[in-house]
């Protein structure tokens, strides 16, 4: 397996497939009851129908394993490749379809069984059904290279573009609005398209981009979820309740093109979806409020018993996000205090959970 998982990084589509075939061989070849006949590519032969062809005896049972090889095995690919199995000839023996690639998604593999098309990635995930032979194998982790791919997805400049979206997921919208939107380049916002569509979490419509699938994408988010980057201030503070939301109101409306401070975390949610109670504030801010935040709240550090906590910010995205749930109060859009909830442990995550059935339910498009 080890062997296996160094190829998962495809640079030669063609090179891949063989090496994706070749794969699959070594495994029927640890089955007892199976007999590897031959192996026939399109690459050598266009009249095989099949990236390849594998000729297979299951005890006394002759078969075909017809063979579709991905380069990857996003949804969008997946789809693809069953298509193009399901348009193959079959011939007089018993012909099984398997899709290869070097990782294939959980919900590829759904995509897969439903259709009744067996698999085999590079990672370990394997199920083939014969008539008699059942092989079935899920590993739980994801490949390093998926998890890159999936956090670049999530990264400052295209959690802007997630955040623009997720505002109003199932209007189609255009490319260059959402660029100016989450001020951003039309190719940032092309490449998260890509990787949207890839994953079947977005539509391209004549009328431009939808997300289709916007519950899949938090899911995939919270799970993967990075804070946004910055240092963590521990203060304690004399003020709280009104006074303290008062003085706050009164840093937010200090006529500022951009939001420099909002509320977040808990404290976010008091104002969206309240649950429970914290005592302790939460807030981001931008480097040049600080001073201003700590003479207004009379601020002392706290290495113990902090009573706010200030996250200052190195990217302003989140700040770009703010929501004003009542008149001068800023707070993290439901999105962002969903993620932060979820991530802060238990307690947070049921918290997380109840703002998301109240605030944070979409229709699927």
């Amino acid at each position: 397996m080890a062997h296996f998982q160094r190829m998962l990084k495809v640079h030669d589509p063609l090179k891949f497939e063989r090496e994706a075939v070749e794969a699959l061989e070594a495994l029927i070849e640890l089955i007892p009851i199976a007999r590897l006949e031959g192996v026939h590519f399109e690459q050598d032969d266009p009249d095989v129908g099949a990236d390849a062809v594998l000729n297979l005896t299951v005890g006394d049972r002759p078969y075909l394993l017809v063979c579709e090889v991905k380069s990857n095995g996003h949804p969008r690919a997946t789809r693809d490749a069953i298509q193009q199995l399901k348009h193959w000839k079959y011939h007089s023996m018993p012909a099984a379809p398997i899709f290869l690639a070097p990782y294939i998604s959980e919900q590829s593999r759904a995509l897969c069984v439903e259709a009744g098309v067996n698999y085999f990635d590079l990672f370990g995930n394997t199920r083939l059904h014969l008539d008699n032979l059942f092989l079935e194998r899920t590993v739980a982790d994801k490949p390093a290279s998926e998890r890159r791919d999936l956090k670049s997805l999530f990264k400052p400049k295209s959690a802007r573009v997630l955040r623009w979206l997720l505002r109003d997921p199932v209007t189609p919208v255009r490319l260059q609005e959402i660029a100016d939107g989450a001020t951003v380049s039309l190719g940032q916002v092309h490449n998260v398209k890509e990787g949207l569509l890839a994953r079947e979490w977005a539509q391209s419509t004549s009328e431009g981009l939808i997300l289709t699938d916007p519950d899949s994408l938090l899911d995939a988010w919270r799970d993967d979820y990075e804070a946004p980057p910055g240092q963590t201030r521990k203060y304690y503070t004399i003020h709280h309740g009104e006074a303290l939301t008062a003085r706050l109101k009164g840093l937010m409306a200090n006529d500022r093109v951009e939001p420099v401070l909002m509320l977040g975390s808990y404290s976010a949610a008091n104002w969206l979806a309240p649950y429970g109670r914290n005592e302790t504030t939460f807030l981001y801010a931008w480097p040049e409020v600080l001073p201003e935040l700590e003479a207004a709240l009379a601020l002392e550090p706290a290495a113990k018993g902090a009573n706010l906590l200030v996250k200052v910010l190195e990217d302003e995205s989140v700040l770009l996000d703010a929501v004003e749930p009542t008149s001068d109060l800023l707070v993290t859009s439901p999105v962002q205090t969903y993620l932060d909830l979820y991530n802060s442990g238990e307690r947070g995550r049921e918290a997380a959970e109840f703002l998301r059935r109240k605030g944070l339910s979409w229709p699927r498009a």
